[in-house]
């Protein structure tokens, strides 16, 4: 009765486990889905090709900025940007988390930038 009481148990983790390892799979494969942003446009000759809101010449890092440097709600940046949409920004901020880095990237840059013009007026 031991033997099949241990054998039972044996068979029911490895089901526990291979459904843990296929619900890993899938979280992997969703973190390398890309999500499509209807609002975000590239276009090299807008902004010098950085990621805007379409139809705008609202980057995307400059929301970025206002949500995460500033603690803006989205609310509070379509109030600061009354030609926006809620829709525009929450998709704004998906493609910003989902490209942080690279766009991180560009806020230092740019802040490099205004930093060296100040200093180079002084």
């Amino acid at each position: 009765m031991r033997v099949k009481v241990a054998e039972e148990h044996s068979q029911q983790e490895l089901r526990v486990s291979a459904a843990h390892i296929t619900r890993k799979e899938a979280l992997l494969t969703l973190q390398k889905t890309k999500t499509e942003h209807p609002y975000v446009e590239i276009n090299p000759k807008i902004c010098n090709g950085s990621p805007v809101i379409s139809g705008t010449r609202t980057r995307i890092v400059d929301v970025a900025i206002e949500y995460e440097y500033l603690n803006h709600t989205p609310d509070e940046i379509i109030n600061a940007h009354p030609h926006l949409k809620l829709e525009q920004i929450h998709d704004a901020l998906s493609y910003y988390y989902e490209n942080r880095a690279e766009l991180d990237k560009k806020i230092k840059e740019d802040k490099q930038r205004i930093q060296k013009l100040r200093n180079s007026k002084q």
